[in-house]
């Protein structure tokens, strides 16, 4: 199908837009300082090109017209036309199309599908457990001031449901009584010895459950865990730009807060009672504190551009765990905070599952 690109914005700040030739499947591709002009399409339709001018100086960028492969190609003083294309092919020229080199680290991503429509905003699953929507569409992941976060860009993800709460021993252990799932070990937590066994922590979070083990409680229920992209999204409950699920306050240890969580200033050393504080815009406990939390992605650098349901680099050594524990500092409870594990289980990481509609 026949596409459009065009430039819409200022001198000071700029996008690059494509979409259907219909306006639909409108995509933000990249921005910047003073883009001109509408940008023009390689021949083939696979490469766009176009200039940007600010405080005199002016460059010739190409992508592809995924927004992938960003390339400046030229630093001069001044261009005062926008870059045109050859018919193709040239005479004593490639035969074929520039063709990008795959970025070694992260793996493509699926291809976004179209929603459901009418989606309800709160299910229960085949087990008895609640889980939240998370409407399809595009967030802005990452953060500038946040170590290994950045660059911030845009993803797009498909909708999918999850968890209201971590996974807690009552639910963990019904898997274990269908013969699926295998028991923590050990069963303690930080200071609680029987911490798995004890019915009054029948509704705190299960821990020292090894990626493994949560990945197959996740697809008992149908689900996996979520990618780190979903994670984030999850996390923001809607907010954009915004440091913690709940905005940018400092966090409190006050029960039943907005911006509560559990974490090393509380002194608590050990877990809480899952829904301990508010839930985030989405109806999500517990994003930040408590435990940490598994998520699908090898750990890797963030792609610089658009991307459209990532799952990760497609290998790697340490897995991404997300959220913050008990014992984590206030810098660390981050929506876009990011940590590694090495697949094993401890007493402060839990998870969360996820389902797609």
């Amino acid at each position: 199908s026949k596409l459009i690109a065009f430039i819409s914005g200022d001198k000071t700040e700029s996008q690059v837009y494509v979409a259907n030739a219909d306006g639909s499947g409108l995509r933000q591709l990249t921005s910047g300082p003073g883009l001109r002009d509408d940008p023009t399409w390689s021949p083939d339709g696979g490469w766009i090109a176009f200039w940007s001018d600010q405080d005199g100086d002016s460059e010739i960028y190409a992508m592809l017209s995924d927004g992938s492969e960003l390339t400046q190609l030229t630093d001069n003083e001044f261009h005062d036309e926008n870059p045109s294309w050859s018919a193709w092919p040239v005479a004593g020229a490639a035969t074929q199309p520039l063709t990008p080199t795959p970025a070694p680290t992260r793996s493509p991503g699926k291809k976004a599908t179209p929603p459901p429509a009418n989606l309800p905003t709160l299910i229960t699953d085949t087990q008895g457990i609640q889980m939240a929507l998370v409407p399809a569409g595009e967030f802005q992941m990452g953060s500038e001031d946040t170590r290994d976060a950045a660059p911030v860009h845009p993803v797009y993800l498909d909708a999918f449901y999850i968890d209201l709460y971590e996974v807690t021993n009552a639910l963990y252990t019904a898997c274990v009584k269908a013969g699926v799932c295998t028991r923590p070990n050990p069963i303690r937590s930080y200071t609680r010895q029987t911490y798995y066994v004890e019915r009054k922590y029948d509704d705190y979070p299960v821990l020292n459950v090894h990626l493994s083990q949560a990945r197959t409680y996740c697809q008992w229920r149908g689900g996996d865990l979520p990618t780190e992209a979903q994670w984030e999204k999850a996390a923001r409950g809607g907010l954009e730009g915004q440091r913690y699920p709940w905005g940018d306050a400092a966090p409190t240890c006050q029960a039943g807060a907005a911006n509560g969580a559990n974490y090393s200033a509380c002194g608590l050393r050990d877990t809480v009672q899952v829904g301990t504080f508010a839930a985030n815009g989405y109806g999500l406990f517990d994003m930040a504190g408590n435990l940490s939390e598994w998520v699908l992605d090898w750990y890797g650098p963030y792609s610089e551009s658009w991307v459209e349901n990532p799952t990760g680099p497609s290998t790697g050594e340490d897995i991404v765990i997300r959220g913050g524990g008990w014992n984590w500092g206030e810098s660390l409870l981050g929506v876009a905070s990011r940590t590694i594990n090495v697949f094993g289980g401890d007493d402060i990481t839990g998870f969360r599952c996820v389902r797609t509609p």
